[in-house]
């Protein structure tokens, strides 16, 4: 788990650096903003399955306060469409819900509720990323 955080902490290093490198300046773009699920999740998981050290808990309120910061700034962008608000009011009321369960992820409980749930927040926003993807033109995003 500990190498995994590494390798997508380095992956959004090396992504950022590109950015940067060809002017990258559209800000309400979060690639990979679907990952931030199954980062959850997999904290999740190994919480449960008996992974109980500091650094895991560490990791899984990090990575939770990052999606609520991405989900509030990606459902107040100017550029959704009704459909991606629609996607973005799912996931929304679906996070409002499961948050507390990964923030308590020390008092377990209700595993299939939290992977079912988890499940439909990557899909939803992957769902959503691919719309975003289509609705910004290349000219807002590169100087």
């Amino acid at each position: 788990m500990d190498l995994s955080a590494t390798v997508l902490e380095g992956a959004r290093f090396i992504a950022n650096d590109l950015k940067k490198s060809i002017g990258f300046q559209y800000t309400k773009v979060l690639n990979g903003f679907s990952i931030y699920f199954e980062s959850i999740a997999k904290y999740y998981m190994a919480y449960q399955a008996g992974i109980k050290d500091d650094n895991t808990i560490k990791l899984m309120k990090e990575t939770v306060n990052a999606t609520g910061n991405a989900i509030e700034l990606l459902s107040k962008s100017t550029d959704n469409t009704v459909a991606m608000n629609q996607k973005m009011t799912k996931v929304q009321r679906l996070w409002e819900i499961v948050h507390k369960f990964y923030l308590d992820i020390d008092k377990g409980g209700l595993p299939f509720i939290v992977f079912k749930t988890s499940n439909d927040l990557a899909e939803t926003t992957k769902s959503y990323e691919k719309a975003m993807e289509k609705v910004v033109k290349i000219d807002k995003v590169v100087k």
